[in-house]
């Protein structure tokens, strides 16, 4: 079994780097590219401030990049630990939740072992398994009763503020719940509403460093609560369809605990009920499912004994290691095969930013397509220097008239490059 997790958590190493940038990866990491000493706590892309999240990440990635150079594994190798540790923690609160080492091993495999984490975000240069690592350190280090826990608590639910903004607010619930169950109500709250307000501190602090705080807030509020209820959003319809949706994420987790429970029903009412309070307001919002990443790891905590006890039964013993072999088999088959399948066409961000070095090479550029910022992205590196608000060159979505332009076809869309009059 401990053979069987170690290899699900090191297949995201294979190929993790084989892959250019895709989708939001090429926003976090083209952030990281422009951050310097004059835009250190406003952090920008393409010259232009970004607001969107606070900066926390962006950090890591500069670190990592300045350090370790701004490749694709580089980039990735963040997730990746995250995932390790995220998958640790359960082992470890399992294990002295149930008393059971067998129980905490299958915990870790239930967790790693579900289709979202493990073929996806475990591997990507996105902060969701950050986020979730940030958040399970928050709430497992709970359980302990040490005051060093309690310390290192508040500051994985401020490394989580920093991360998502309030965002990390709707995992204060399962907080203040840990806390209530271990040290009573009224101890439990007081300590919870401490949290909160450390956290909230720390993210406050951040934004009196930045040059416009009330603009800063303003659209951290919007980020957060705007998914609260958007125009032509059905609160009812999400409701219903979110939790299929978790549980296709979860896969083949999921699957593997509704079969154990036909066998044994020992489930965990802490990580359950803790779970199911951080997962409600993401089930009456418009979230998507990396959102509830943490929740994952809460319930396979809240089954292992289940499944623990149920691979005494030979048929479903059997079932177990068999899922979870062909579940590592495709994780590595999807890993190498699909970079392949990508990277075999032509019009990769990669290949047409090559082609476009020589156009911009004692030239500035700028960047006015978002679909295009993969492009941008390889562009910047390849040149090594980042693309201005207003540049010699500019990459855009639509052709201009009476302009000078070259088309441009990156992954089935078409952009333009335009030369400075």
């Amino acid at each position: 079994m401990r053979i069987l997790l170690t290899l699900i958590l090191i297949s995201p190493l294979m190929f993790l780097g084989s892959l250019y940038f895709v989708n939001e990866e090429s926003l976090r990491v083209l952030l990281a590219f422009e951050l310097n000493r004059e835009n250190f706590f406003n952090p920008t892309l393409f010259g232009e401030r970004y607001l969107n999240k606070p900066p926390m990440f962006t950090w890591l990635l500069a670190l990592f990049g300045n350090l370790f150079g701004f490749g694709e594994f580089q980039m990735r190798i963040i997730s990746v630990i995250a995932f390790w540790i995220c998958t640790l923690m359960v082992i470890i609160y399992s294990k002295n939740y149930w008393s059971d080492s067998k129980a905490g091993i299958v915990s870790g495999l239930l967790f790693a072992s579900c289709g979202n984490v493990l073929f996806f975000y475990s591997s990507i240069a996105e902060i969701d398994m950050l986020f979730s690592m940030a958040v399970l350190l928050g709430i497992f280090s709970l359980s302990a009763r040490k005051r060093a826990f309690f310390i290192f608590s508040n500051l994985s639910f401020a490394f989580a503020m920093m991360l998502k903004g309030l965002a990390g607010l709707s995992f204060m619930p399962g907080a203040f719940l840990m806390l209530v169950m271990r040290h009573g109500p009224m101890q439990g709250l007081k300590r919870g509403f401490f949290i909160a307000l450390f956290s909230l501190s720390v993210l406050g602090m951040w934004l009196i460093l930045t040059k416009e705080p009330l603009i800063y807030a303003e659209r951290l509020i919007q980020e957060s609560f705007g998914r609260v209820s958007p125009e032509g959003f059905s609160r009812l319809s999400h409701a219903m369809v979110f939790p299929l949706e978790s549980f296709k994420d979860m896969l083949p987790a999921s699957a593997i605990v509704v079969f154990a429970l036909t066998r044994a029903k020992k489930v965990g009412l802490e990580p359950l009920l803790i779970g199911v309070l951080c997962y409600l307001p993401y089930m009456i919002s418009d979230a998507q499912g990396r959102y509830v990443i943490p929740v994952f790891a809460l319930f396979a905590s809240a089954f292992a004994k289940s499944v623990s006890d149920a691979l005494q039964d030979k048929v479903f013993r059997r079932a177990f290691y068999l899922v979870l072999i062909i579940t590592l088999s495709l994780k590595i088959f999807y890993a190498g095969i699909y970079p392949n399948f990508m990277l075999s066409r032509g019009d990769s961000p990669k290949s047409v930013a090559k082609s476009l070095q020589i156009f911009a090479l004692s030239k500035s550029f700028s960047c006015n397509c978002q679909e295009l910022k993969s492009t941008c992205l390889y562009l910047s590196l390849g040149l090594n220097k980042p693309a201005t608000k207003e540049g010699d060159l500019s990459i855009v979505c639509q052709k201009p008239e009476n302009k000078k332009a070259i088309q441009l076809r990156v992954r089935s869309r078409t952009a333009w490059l335009i030369f400075k009059d």
